[in-house]
């Protein structure tokens, strides 16, 4: 394995630029004679205890005194999982239906909804509200919109000069304006036919 990984770390340099090749990459070259040396690497790996001393440190609270924190807060987290093995053990308590239990073998999963439907009423302004944005974000109506803007700019000299007032303008009197293209076109349309 030593001799192979530093033959495959060679080939990769014909492939991989230098900014690859950092510490974490040489470390395999090492990991061979560390294996011979060492033994199984469960006897000598860290990573528990490296895993733990993070639980330990976001125990930390105050900075100022963070042994008192940790030894706190341990010993709190010790009392709650007493606590709930105990109630565990003590009490019976019917445990809840898991989510789309009946569904594990259909071919198609659905879901429950979380809470049941509520109707809602939109106000007349609502209404509007969401139709002006539907259409003005219609790529096929994109055309439509430069029309109207060119249109209260020929129409109303107030908005050639004030853009604000412009697009005021055009919010209000948008759709209403392409209703009456739309009718005017579909005339159009069914006379040329």
């Amino acid at each position: 394995m030593e001799h192979e990984v530093v033959e495959t770390l060679c080939m990769f340099e014909r492939f991989f630029p230098p900014s690859f090749f950092d510490i974490m990459v040489h470390l395999t070259v090492h990991l061979g004679r560390e294996a011979r040396l060492g033994g199984p690497v469960h006897f000598r790996w860290m990573y528990p205890f490296e895993r733990y001393m993070k639980v330990l440190k976001d125990f930390v609270r105050n900075p100022a005194r963070p042994e008192g924190c940790i030894a706190e807060s341990y010993l709190a987290e010790e009392c709650v999982q007493f606590c709930s093995d105990f109630l565990k053990k003590t009490t019976s308590v019917e445990e809840k239906q898991e989510r789309n239990t009946e569904y594990e073998n259909s071919s198609i999963l659905e879901g429950r909804p979380l809470s049941a439907g509520t109707a809602i009423t939109l106000t007349e302004m609502e209404k509007n509200i969401a139709h002006l944005a539907v259409i003005q974000n219609m790529a096929a109506l994109d055309p439509f919109v430069d029309m109207h803007l060119e249109h209260l700019q020929d129409t109303n000299p107030r908005c050639r000069r004030d853009a604000s007032m412009l697009w005021s303008m055009h919010a209000k009197n948008y759709a209403s304006w392409l209703k009456e293209k739309a009718s005017y076109f579909t005339v159009f349309c069914i006379y040329l036919v």
